[in-house]
């Protein structure tokens, strides 16, 4: 039983519990006096009683970050809040700024999903959480102290941390910190806005298991912000699934995930690839997110619908109660197969084969890479990258490179695109010496660049904002010696309208982006396409639609592939040879099934055991 509920609509005059919320018919528009005010979120509600959970889930652009700024405060300029948010008995909506600053880290505070953007990267753990604390605490030194150790020993971190700088800390433990600085004023209320996206599964299930324990020992209410359905079911007691704007469905986890009673709810289940075996194909929502004023009078989802009827364009179905503690906004709910979503489906996918080669694409030698760093911290300090990395990569094959964060993937991929100069070693690229870039004469580095392209994380920074589209493909075109006539080709390669030449960058959605950059990487038509985490941080329906975009390019190319990634059911579909990267050495490699189903080395075993876990959670 759970006491976090669908309010009732109406924007009652309610007083929530000590410590709870309610937000009550939420709406936030956007005040732009050329064009009218714009809806962005409409007609939110829920309760939520002190120490318990609620994730808030859907894709970019569904509201789910704007709901939670609205209840901290934090709308963007020009954005404003309408309606109720009652925390206790104090009403959030249209207090003062100085009000709400007050409650902020006392009453309400906030975990980003990326805790480098909230923590100075030169200051000190101890300076950071000092920051956090009460300013009585803060003026007494040995007080303070004694503080800045309980709160890191509450987070899991040595005394001997707090010493250290942000910067030179991992993800996982960054995120650690942002944790202990939003709760060192014991806050009623912790919103967490993604906050285990893009890391690996072992640091996820670790934050996840943290957050849990901190909540349920300080008896406080958490919002868990996710794109990632499996996450919330690990961690929530009830689930509010958002869609441009507006709520589709909200009930108990065990409820959702057994039983979803709206499409759009179920597309985002069938999207997640499956740890444990090989499917022909990845079940992605067609289509994008609307902007949430474009389908204020009919069912958000109507347009990406495969249940859709002419009712669905006509009206904005109402939330509607169903028996099992359910809420759902589905005028076709009866109709909808409530079975458990997508039981496995065996199948072998078109993955590449190596080809015989006598001479392998990518021979990699002994390889290693260290780091020194005495600059800001007045120590000398050696950071080991690679160690003694040795591998191959064969013509038209897909390999799999996996990891925690800083066991050294993204260091080997910069060695190979020329972009970090190994300490020792040697790589071979295509019949040539790529080992060092700077050596290499102009002729080669075409040779080699034309031999192996990158598509990165984050598609924004590798695209000039001041190009559009078409002219940054046009661009890369160029370097191959091609002409501009190529680029609706490469657009269409990539599933992107050719007008698409015409857009600028900032006018995509980020799966639209990421398209362009694998679009791009291709311009050059390399032998060998280097994926450094490319649907890490993506939505789990575009994370769908970019692996199948790529799956298809490869099979139609037959060009070689390095997927880099820390997510092992990404590994499995689209690879069928894993390294496995473990403080800079690769400790195991094999067939990807082998290794994924029955792994040697120890860390191998504990990244594929803390995947399953995740999975079993969610199951």
């Amino acid at each position: 039983m759970t006491n976090t509920t669908l309010h009732r609509p109406g924007c009652a005059d309610a007083v929530a519990p000590t410590g709870g919320l309610i937000v009550d018919c939420l709406d936030v528009r956007l005040l732009d006096s050329r064009r009218g005010p714009r809806t962005l979120v409409q007609n939110v509600g829920f309760d939520l009683a002190a120490g318990t959970t609620l994730g808030i889930v859907g894709e970019s652009g569904s509201g789910k970050s704007l709901t939670a700024k609205s209840i901290i405060g934090l709308l963007p300029k020009g954005l404003v809040a309408s309606g109720s948010i009652r925390l206790g008995q104090r009403e959030l909506v249209g207090a003062p700024e100085r009000d709400l600053r007050a409650l902020r880290g006392t009453s309400i505070s906030l975990v980003m999903q990326d805790p480098f953007t909230m923590l100075h990267p030169l200051q000190t753990v101890r300076a950071t959480l000092a920051e956090s604390l009460d300013p009585r605490t803060r003026r007494d030194r040995a007080r303070r102290d004694q503080e800045i150790e309980r709160r890191l020993d509450e987070v899991g971190i040595q005394p001997a941390i707090a010493d250290k700088r942000t910067f030179e800390l991992s993800g996982g433990m960054r995120q650690r910190v942002g944790i202990a600085a939003a709760l060192a004023r014991d806050p009623q209320l912790l919103i967490a806005d993604e906050p285990t996206t893009a890391l690996d599964a072992g640091t996820q299930k670790e934050v996840l298991a943290l957050l849990g324990r901190l909540q349920r020992s300080r008896g406080m209410s958490l919002i868990l912000i996710t794109h990632d359905l499996n996450v919330a079911f690990a961690a929530c007691d009830r689930i509010m699934v958002m869609y441009a704007g507006t709520m589709l469905e909200s009930g108990p986890s065990e409820a959702l995930k057994h039983a979803p009673r709206h499409p759009y709810t179920r597309g985002l289940l069938n999207a997640a690839p499956p740890l444990t075996h090989v499917v022909d194909r990845l079940d992605a929502i067609p289509g994008t997110v609307p902007a949430a004023h474009e389908v204020l009078g009919q069912c958000a989802f109507a347009s990406r619908c495969d249940l859709v009827v002419d009712a669905c364009r006509t009206q904005r179905p109402p939330l509607r109660r169903l028996d099992d503690g359910h809420t759902s906004a589905c005028l076709r709910t009866d109709q909808l197969d409530t079975t458990t979503p997508r039981e496995p489906r065996g199948g072998d996918a078109v993955i590449a084969q190596p080809r015989p080669a006598t001479v392998p694409l990518v021979k990699v030698e002994n390889l290693s890479k260290a780091y020194r760093s005495t600059a800001i911290t007045g120590r000398h300090r050696v950071f080991h990258a690679l160690h003694d990395a040795s591998f191959e990569i064969g013509e038209a094959e897909a390999v799999g490179l996996v990891g925690e964060s800083g066991s050294g993937k993204s260091t080997l991929a910069r060695c190979l695109m020329g972009l970090t100069t190994p300490d020792t070693g040697r790589i071979g690229l295509g019949g040539l010496d790529a080992t060092d870039f700077s050596k290499l004469s102009l002729q080669q580095r075409r040779d080699a660049y034309r031999t192996v392209q990158i598509v990165f994380q984050d598609p924004y920074s590798s695209l000039n904002p001041k190009l559009t589209i078409g002219a940054a493909l046009e661009e890369a075109v160029r370097v191959r010696g091609g002409h501009r006539t190529e680029v609706p080709g490469l657009l269409e390669q990539v599933g992107l309208p050719g007008d698409y030449a015409q857009r600028w960058p900032r006018a995509l959605s980020g799966g639209e982006r990421q398209r362009v950059a694998i679009a791009r990487a291709l311009a050059l038509r390399p032998r060998l396409l280097i994926c450094d985490e490319p649907v890490a941080a993506l939505d789990v329906s575009v994370q769908a639609q970019i692996l199948e975009l790529l799956r298809s390019v490869q099979s139609a190319t037959g060009m070689s592939t390095l997927f880099i990634t820390h997510d092992l059911a990404v590994v499995r579909q689209m690879t069928s040879r894993v390294l496995v990267c473990f403080e800079g050495r690769i400790v195991e490699s094999g067939a990807t099934s082998q290794v994924l189903d029955d792994p040697t080395h120890p860390y191998t075993r504990r990244l594929r055991d803390a995947a399953l876990l995740g999975a079993r959670d969610a199951a």
